[in-house]
């Protein structure tokens, strides 16, 4: 685990509350300011990964990997770069991990394993993120083709090898650049552009609501809510880098569940 790979929780206690409560009261009757708050540093101006609280030079998407964790499949590969690593438990006593990559891409991830039901709640939280794994259960495989995710199940997407050094299954990895060239999506209002990607499953973000989207719409996503000419709006002021991100990634911002 990395200093980058952190999960913190506070408690403050009751005491403690109550003590920082009576300071301020006293504060506000007195009419003390304090001293004053110190200048923002340019660490604190800089972009920071939603997830790690670290600077970044831009907001990957987000691409989650089932990875194996049992004795036969360790060392796991790329693991060092996730912003965030879930430990699940599964059958048997066993776990798998769920390793989440946004900020750094390593090369090759794996060992690749199956998707479970819980994967798709704990993956809302991402809005609409890339999802790697090797394969689910029969009756499971048609919810994950159906969920909200770039689905790159290995079954049908590229990307994927096998390492003869390992033994199957624990020897099933992906090549991350080859799964992120599979997670394309469109932002635009070209509805000819938009229904094409929408047909052949590409994530599609609409500028506007009102575009027509034909028998694709649950690929088709609005951004913002339609024009209204009587307002004086044409919705244009309301097409701003936080509203698109804000669509593409629901869940930046948010502290992870």
């Amino acid at each position: 685990m990395t200093p980058r790979q952190r999960v913190i929780a506070i408690s403050v206690p009751a005491g403690v509350a109550a003590l920082a409560l009576a300071v301020w009261l006293i504060v506000a009757l007195t009419g003390s300011s304090g001293p004053a708050p110190p200048s923002a540093s340019p660490r604190s101006a800089a972009l920071l990964s939603p997830f790690t609280g670290e600077p970044v030079p831009a907001l990957g998407p987000v691409l989650a990997v089932k990875i194996d964790n049992i004795k036969q499949a360790r060392p796991p590969t790329g693991l060092r770069s996730a912003d965030i690593v879930y430990v699940l438990p599964v059958e048997g006593g066993l776990s798998r991990l769920m390793a989440v990559f946004s900020s750094r891409f390593p090369p090759v991830i794996g060992p690749v394993r199956s998707a479970r039901e819980d994967d798709l709640e704990l993956l809302a939280q991402f809005g609409r993120p890339a999802f790697a794994y090797s394969g689910a259960t029969p009756h499971l495989l048609p919810f994950l083709h159906r969920a909200s995710i770039v689905d790159l199940y290995a079954g049908t997407a590229s990307g994927y090898f096998r390492d003869p050094r390992r033994v199957a299954p624990h020897n099933l990895y992906a090549r991350s650049a080859a799964l992120l060239a599979q997670a394309a999506f469109y932002v635009g209002n070209n509805t000819g552009v938009m229904n094409m990607a929408a047909a052949v499953g590409i994530a599609t973000y609409a500028l506007f609501g009102t575009t027509p989207a034909f028998d694709h719409s649950r690929h088709i996503i609005p951004i913002v809510s339609p024009p209204d000419p009587a307002a004086g709006d044409d919705g244009m002021a309301r097409i701003t880098p936080e509203a698109v991100l804000a669509a593409l990634a629901p869940g930046v911002g948010a502290a992870p569940r």
